[in-house]
């Protein structure tokens, strides 16, 4: 038997700190991922990883967004410690409801490049 609690608001244990249900369900991130060049490492809503090319990434979400007005990004940790001008950025395509394309790149100059690690997170709804 499924149970259903039904809130309007959440408070800590001593009864503060509230805060309102549209925020935890709206607010909350929708998918996020931690990816090499190669592969997912971690991930929550994603369900798979294309390697298009250096620096040049697909994920695949497994729950589909409702629409395409939701927001996603991403940042990189580069393969050195001296290069702090990279970046995991969406490739400029219009997303789709069920994947987005990443480039990882060397920001100055726009050179594909793989990096170390990538991260990335959605906010949006939920189809």
């Amino acid at each position: 038997m499924a149970s259903e609690l039904r809130v309007n608001t959440l408070k800590d244990a001593a009864g503060n700190n509230s805060v309102a249900m549209t925020y935890v369900a709206n607010g909350s991130a929708k998918a996020y991922a931690n990816f090499s060049a190669t592969a997912i490492v971690k991930s929550l809503n994603y369900s798979s990883f294309a390697d298009n090319g250096v620096g040049d990434h697909t994920l695949t979400v497994t729950s589909a967004l409702s629409d395409i007005n939701y927001t996603y990004g991403g940042f990189a940790r580069p393969t050195t410690s001296t290069a702090f001008d990279r970046g995991a950025t969406p490739d400029g395509e219009d997303p789709t409801t069920t994947q987005q394309r990443y480039h990882s790149c060397q920001l100055w100059t726009a050179n594909l490049e793989d990096q170390e690690a990538n991260f990335t997170i959605i906010h949006g709804d939920l189809a």
